[in-house]
């Protein structure tokens, strides 16, 4: 930290205004939100293993952006960008959100953020197959309803892209 500070001393003589890096607290809101979204990631990842998917990665970050998982289909071949949007719905209440569906959250920059992280992973990786799916997650009053998009984003092959 002295070092820290020194450096910050010089570059504050030479004109230069900088700031030290502080750890940013969250508020409330959005730790709740976080930790809503980790429950929904790791129920969707259970969801796509208990049907026959393999989970290759979770929070795959990449300078472009982040992959919530990256799985492989039960075909054996296909491998799968997972986009996972998460919800609560309290009964009686309606939705905070303008879209009432989880899966409606996904923005037309958001669908370029997957493509682009699923193009890097395949050429990354010799992928022939990559596929962007999104699983819908909405936590209700008792049970949580899941909804599985396949192939919603986009589909392609490495070469063509």
């Amino acid at each position: 930290m002295h070092v820290a500070k020194t450096i910050h001393a010089l570059l504050k003589r030479l004109g230069r205004v900088v700031r030290l890096a502080r750890p940013r607290r969250m508020s409330e809101h959005a730790r709740r939100a976080r930790r809503l979204g980790r429950r929904g990631e790791a129920l969707a990842a259970d969801f796509l293993r208990s049907n026959g998917w393999r989970v290759l990665a979770r929070n795959v970050r990449l300078p472009m952006g982040e992959a919530d998982i990256v799985a492989l289909s039960p075909d054996g071949v296909t491998r799968v960008v997972v986009e996972v949007k998460t919800r609560r719905r309290v009964a009686g209440q309606a939705p905070r959100s303008a879209t009432a569906m989880p899966e409606e959250s996904v923005t037309s920059r958001k669908r370029r953020t997957l493509l682009a992280i699923a193009r890097h992973l395949a050429r990354a990786n010799g992928w022939s197959s990559v596929r962007i799916d999104i699983v819908a997650v909405e936590w209700g009053p008792r049970v949580a309803t899941l909804r599985h998009h396949a192939g919603q984003v986009g589909r392609f092959r490495p070469g063509s892209c």
